[in-house]
């Protein structure tokens, strides 16, 4: 598990045992304190999103790592041609055809 599933697990235990304790106990504190419960949901529900992705985000970088190996290898093969620039005096086929 990397790092920010571990972090989103984390907060969301906190917060799930902090909410208990304010909801389901019988101590004098200001009822704001029960938001607590609901934000532990919420980054549970980040927690199982990170968790389930991270397996994707890591063939997605392998992926990304493979095609950009593979484009910097072809880009090697074409720096060796050379590339000849047309003069933009000159008109082209396409520029003839079009009528002005």
């Amino acid at each position: 598990m990397t790092k920010l599933p571990k972090f989103f697990l984390t907060i969301s235990l906190a917060s799930f045992a902090l909410g208990a304790v304010v909801c389901l106990g019988d101590f004098n504190i200001h009822p704001s304190w029960a938001v607590a419960l609901p934000t532990g949901a919420i980054f549970f529900g980040l927690f199982l999103n990170a968790y389930i992705l991270q397996g994707e985000v890591a063939k997605y970088d392998e992926e990304v790592a493979k095609n950009l190996q593979a484009a910097q290898i072809a880009s090697s093969r074409t720096n060796n041609t050379k590339i000849e620039q047309v003069s933009p005096s000159k008109p082209n086929e396409l520029q003839l055809a079009i009528p002005h």
